[in-house]
């Protein structure tokens, strides 16, 4: 007897066949994952994403950008929350399409206007103060 005809006897029997893989996460998990990444993040100066909302419309919301990797809000996370039992791969899945790895070092800073401006003085001092 093969595996599918296994499987094929076993619910002609009635048998349900045993589910594999894990379980689905508990809503209250995912909300504490959403929660504590948008307290994590910080909003992006001047970014935006255009999403559909519930209406089918399309509406714009800003960015905001993870202080570390997501690997590193994920260790944090389980650090505060050692109880809540949750792999990487379901940590990411749960973070909303808004909140972006910062890929920058001025998308790290609090003053990322500040933070383009000192940019554009360093260019400036490279190129010898010649405007072009």
């Amino acid at each position: 007897m093969t595996v599918s005809e296994k499987k094929l006897s076993k619910v002609r029997a009635g048998i349900e066949p045993k589910k594999v893989g894990r379980k689905p996460l508990d809503s209250n998990i995912k909300d504490a994952i959403v929660k504590f990444v948008q307290e994590q993040s910080t909003p992006a100066a001047n970014r935006s994403i255009t999403t559909k909302n519930t209406e089918g419309e399309k509406v714009q919301i800003p960015v905001s950008y993870l202080p570390s990797s997501v690997r590193g809000t994920f260790i944090e996370f389980k650090r505060r929350n050692p109880e809540t039992e949750v792999a990487f791969t379901a940590f990411q899945k749960c973070i909303p399409p808004h909140i972006k790895r910062a890929r920058k070092a001025t998308d790290l800073c609090d003053q990322c206007e500040m933070g383009a401006s000192v940019e554009r003085a360093q260019k400036r001092m490279k190129s010898g103060g010649k405007n072009k």
